[in-house]
């Protein structure tokens, strides 16, 4: 795990429902969004063109960019956002289609906060995702947004396994088989990112390096 010393795990989002963030939160292209990231710290946001900054984009649309690479695809087939609810955190797999995970936060009457992940493949409906924290009443803090990541259960792969990050390295690691170019390659497999917690893509790189090193040390260089 990490070091928390170098984080602060106490840190908590005033709100998720910020107009800052408004605009972009609920941006389902996992490559748009990284074209805005990147626009972001180029200082180039200002020629992108409107249309990547919908939140969806049409069937035709999506054709158009899966016939230039399937990984294009990924995030826009995600389920349409619910009245006031956002995108809090995105896991996002070097997967041939990129497939992504949105963590979802929902205002309630009442002031309660209520969870959910989805993916593009109706598994939130198909009772898949078992949440170990459906509900707050204050947004998460950095510290139990990174418990949420690592606890959620998924039980489509004939078990149940745990975590959107190293459960998905684990998964794909034993299908692939044992070896030093198979954990390279993985090493990279599970991207985090939020617009409300900016230091969870540092914090599981850092685990996927752990994840990494304790991996190789288990294999026998001498066979």
């Amino acid at each position: 795990m990490p070091n928390p010393k170098d984080f602060n795990l106490n840190y908590r989002p005033e709100s998720y429902w910020d107009d800052k963030t408004s605009g972009f939160v609920n941006i389902k292209g996992e490559m748009r969004r990284r074209i805005i990231d990147k626009a972001f710290d180029t200082g180039e946001f200002g020629i992108l063109p409107a249309s990547i900054f919908s939140d969806g984009i049409s069937c035709e649309e999506r054709q158009l960019i899966g016939s230039i690479h399937p990984a294009f695809m990924g995030g826009e087939y995600l389920p349409d956002s619910s009245l006031e609810e956002v995108e809090i955190a995105r896991v996002s797999l070097e997967s041939v289609t990129c497939d992504v995970y949105s963590i979802r936060a929902r205002k309630e009457v009442g002031g309660q906060i209520q969870y959910r992940v989805v993916d593009e493949y109706g598994s939130w409906e198909k009772g898949v995702f078992i949440l170990h924290a459906e509900v707050s009443t204050k947004p998460f803090t950095f510290g139990e947004i990174v418990s949420f990541i690592d606890n959620v259960e998924w039980t489509d792969c004939g078990g149940a396994d745990r975590g959107l990050t190293n459960g998905f390295r684990d998964l794909n690691y034993n299908i692939v088989g044992p070896g030093k170019d198979e954990l390279e390659e993985l090493l990279s497999f599970a991207r985090v990112s939020s617009f409300f917690y900016p230091e969870l893509e540092e914090w599981y790189q850092i685990e996927a390096l752990e994840w990494f090193m304790a991996h190789l040390s288990e294999l026998d260089f001498d066979e």
